[in-house]
């Protein structure tokens, strides 16, 4: 319930800004995903919020390239992916994929703050 209480009252600021969420395939950016399944959860005074966007189409990660980034443009929030297996993949499919974090130097925001940028490698 107190999950449900938040996301009425959080998520339409958040659409405001893409809900910190950028996806591109193939270089072409998605614009604004729709978010489901929201869940607030808090945990030794650190409060995180979890929900799902799905793309418009499935994407063929032999056949093309996937970029997501998490971050505030505005940088009021800061977004760091966590240390250890920051990128889960649920169900691969025999596909043998590697996620890839780096700093995405290229599309640095007020010149210095670098989002990070995941990507998938698959063979």
């Amino acid at each position: 319930a107190e999950s449900r209480m938040m996301a009425e009252k959080i998520m339409p600021n958040l659409a405001t800004v893409r809900y910190f969420t950028y996806v591109w395939v193939d270089g072409h950016d998605l614009g604004t995903l729709s978010p489901q399944d929201f869940r607030a959860t808090a945990h030794r005074r650190l409060v995180t919020f979890t929900f799902v966007v799905v793309l418009p189409s499935p994407v063929d990660p032999l056949r093309q390239a996937l970029k997501v980034e998490i971050n505030d443009r505005d940088y009021y929030a800061e977004f760091r992916l966590a240390k250890k297996d920051p990128v889960r993949l649920q169900d691969p499919r025999g596909i043998a994929c590697e996620p890839r974090v780096r700093d995405d130097v290229e599309n640095a925001y007020f010149g210095y703050v670098y989002p990070q940028e995941i990507t998938l490698s698959c063979r």
